[in-house]
């Protein structure tokens, strides 16, 4: 330590080394700049460069030209990604299945080394692979208890200590409803509108819909109980059990699996379909020629693949929740501009 420096500077120093200690900051976090340090212990520019100079040639520190300083210390490294998957996955009409391809395909593009993991409440995390979990968000709290970064595709991150170790990207469900039932507002005249729900404990499901009530508060809904196409139509004849033939009515569904029962038991019971509104762009809105409330599938991957380059390439900064929005694709009605 410089000789005749001030107690006041010497405290400052043990105050970021203890901070640095503390295990708040994760290796490779940035930490504070000279500006920060000068402004928040009211020394000059040149002391606080001075103090930072000191903490990283004493190895608490690493410096990165034009970026700052960061923490050093041990990260988790990883060797490949790994994809942990639930079983439905299996179920090639699964949207599980839908979104696995195309990652599957961005991640060799870019000659990302990649293992798929099928996965269940009992499966452990492998230590050599960085987790990418498609509809296996149970796993995220291991990331916590083995201090290694992980990422959700299509699921909102879980708030408390996990949500510290897990990347994540997902989009605004309740937007995504709501615009649905703005466009049912605007384009479509209507005397009666419902909302076929997927299953009643799924956020998603729950989002989207309590976004379409926000607009059409009077919407019947009914839940199918599911998301998948067999069981869900058993359930549509409630969405029938009114005399739908003499209104003009329009269905919300809150995934396209769901809108294609809807689809398909009309046809089977000689009944005109409803206008019908789907939630994903999945292949089958496009094979059914249904409207749809539209997920940028493709944007989601590759901020997926971003983030797995850089976890793999050793980056230890602060995990990141990117959310994305919908856009409507509307089939047999124009939006106006």
């Amino acid at each position: 330590m410089p000789k005749g420096r001030t107690r006041k500077v010497a405290e400052i120093k043990q105050n970021l080394i203890g901070r640095i200690a503390s295990g708040y900051y994760q290796s490779g976090d940035r930490f504070f700049s000279n500006r920060a340090i000068a402004a928040r212990f009211h020394i000059s520019y040149m002391t606080a460069h001075r103090l930072l100079k000191e903490l990283e040639e004493e190895g608490y520190l690493g410096r990165k030209a034009q970026s700052g300083s960061f923490v050093k210390g041990e990260h988790h490294t990883y060797d490949a990604v790994g994809l942990y998957v639930s079983e439905r996955a299996q179920i090639k009409t699964s949207y599980s299945a839908f979104l696995l391809h195309k990652l599957v395909l961005r991640l060799e593009a870019v000659d990302l080394p990649h293992k798929i993991v099928w996965t269940d409440r009992n499966t452990v995390l492998e230590d050599d692979l960085y987790p990418v979990m498609i509809d296996t968000g149970y796993l995220q709290m291991q990331l916590y208890r083995q201090n290694m970064f992980g990422f959700l595709l299509n699921q909102k991150a879980a708030p408390g200590l996990s949500s510290i170790w897990v990347d994540s990207v997902y989009i605004d469900n309740y937007s995504g409803g709501t615009a649905a039932a703005q466009i049912f507002k605007e384009y479509l005249s209507l005397d009666a509108c419902r909302v076929f729900a997927g299953p009643e404990d799924d956020e998603r499901s729950g989002a989207r819909v309590s976004g379409f009530l926000s607009e059409l508060p009077d919407a019947q809904v009914v839940s199918a109980g599911t998301w998948h196409f067999e069981e869900a139509l058993r359930h549509v004849p409630t969405l029938f059990e009114t005399e739908v033939k003499k209104e003009k009515c329009a269905v919300f569904c809150c995934n396209d699996k769901l809108a294609s029962a809807v689809i398909h038991y009309c046809s089977d019971s000689g009944i005109a379909p409803p206008f019908i509104m789907g939630f994903d762009n999945m292949p089958v809105s496009e094979e059914l020629n249904f409207s749809t409330i539209a997920v940028p599938w493709d944007e989601m991957v590759e901020r997926t693949v971003e983030c797995c380059v850089s976890r793999l390439g050793g980056d230890g900064s602060s995990t990141r929740h990117i959310v994305l929005n919908t856009k409507p694709l509307l089939r047999g009605l124009s939006l106006r501009h």
